[in-house]
């Protein structure tokens, strides 16, 4: 009689905590499918010719709105609520697994387009080392940009670092939304800790510290602005000198001579009379690429911790939904390995996908 009260109290908590957690489940969802529409529309498929992999971001927004729309449906049993979790927790490991291999596959992307850089080393690195104060420097740099090749690959970098910014932008913003999808399980699922907390103690406080992901994300808030800056400072010189380059590629195109008089002379008067903002642009470049490489660094770090907190995550859920079904003598529903193919990443980093951990149950 005592066990049959106890497990009637602990029904009713998780009803009440589903009922209480219902506006945070919402908003996570939300923020997904806004992120998930977002994703092809904003991020290119290839960037400096490197095919740019699909982190597959909607079917964790599909399967989150359908558990979490349903969890207050359970009448407050247990296990099945712990198995419903047990796909969003699955499916938030692999998105995890699948940000950090999309991130490590940039890396690629930063080599191809420091090597379209080198070539153009007097135009793009203006800015470096007080170069910009240098007359015979400046000189160098605007000969370089006469050059018709040298001009539209300064564009189709330009263009490619801001595609970048774009692609680490969406990244982080992943990030945050698979750190909210495991607060709001922590939020969700304290019931089921509380339950196995007195069977098992350590197995439960793992999980509920597994699912605390903001030391492996700290450095989040500031990765959004620093991204954003060097975003909007590629933005700005690509305005200045895609006109500029426009101008001069008329003036080739030109057959007549009267035409191509006309028009090299246009070119050439945007030329002087822009000479300061080409200047102060191509200056601009160089600080910016490396504050661009500083923010990668950083988002790889942050994807990295990302990744092996949402593993960790994954497996200490699987043990504590294991030390449930124990407590309760019944068992773990399709087995405790039926999910582990939704939570194993499809998208590989450079070296590989790493061996997981095998399971033991305690």
């Amino acid at each position: 009689a005592g066990w049959s009260a106890a497990r009637s109290a602990i029904a009713h908590r998780s009803e009440v905590r589903c009922a209480a957690c219902a506006p945070r489940w919402q908003s996570t969802v939300a923020s997904c499918h806004s992120l998930a529409g977002y994703w092809h529309r904003l991020v290119p498929n290839k960037i400096a010719g490197i095919e740019i992999p699909d982190p597959e971001i909607s079917e964790i927004a599909g399967a989150a709105t359908h558990v979490f729309e349903h969890l207050g449906d359970l009448g407050g049993d247990l296990v099945e609520k712990a198995n419903k979790v047990r796909e969003v927790v699955a499916m938030a490991r692999r998105t995890a697994g699948n940000c950090w291999g999309t991130i490590d596959t940039a890396q690629d992307i930063y080599d191809s387009i420091s090597q379209k850089i080198e070539p153009l080393g007097p135009l793009f690195k203006l800015g470096a080392g007080g170069r910009v104060d240098d007359p015979t420097e400046v000189a160098r740099a605007m000969a370089t940009f006469k050059e018709k090749e040298n001009r539209e690959t300064a564009l189709e970098i330009i263009g490619d670092v801001l595609d970048l910014g774009k692609l680490l932008e969406k990244l982080a913003h992943v990030l945050q939304g698979v750190k909210a999808i495991f607060q709001t399980v922590m939020d969700t699922c304290g019931d089921i800790i509380e339950a196995v907390m007195d069977f098992m103690s350590d197995v439960a406080q793992e999980f509920a510290e597994a699912l605390h992901l903001d030391s492996a994300l700290e450095g989040l808030e500031d990765l959004f602005s620093g991204i954003a800056g060097v975003a909007e400072r590629m933005f700005n010189i690509g305005e200045v000198l895609r006109p500029v380059v426009e101008a001069m590629k008329e003036a080739l195109e030109e057959t007549s001579w009267l035409g191509k008089l006309k028009e090299g002379m246009e070119a050439g008067m945007m030329m002087a009379t822009q000479f300061g903002d080409i200047k102060g642009a191509l200056t601009d470049f160089w600080p910016a690429w490396e504050e661009s490489q500083k923010q990668y660094g950083e988002t790889r770090r942050i994807g990295e911790s990302a990744e092996h907190g949402a593993s960790k995550a994954w497996m200490t859920f699987k043990q504590l939904l294991c030390q449930l079904c124990k407590m309760l003598n019944v068992e773990v529903p399709g087995g405790i390995s039926a999910l582990d193919d939704m939570a194993r990443p499809t998208v590989a980093p450079r070296g590989g996908f790493v061996e997981e951990e095998e399971f033991v149950e305690r």
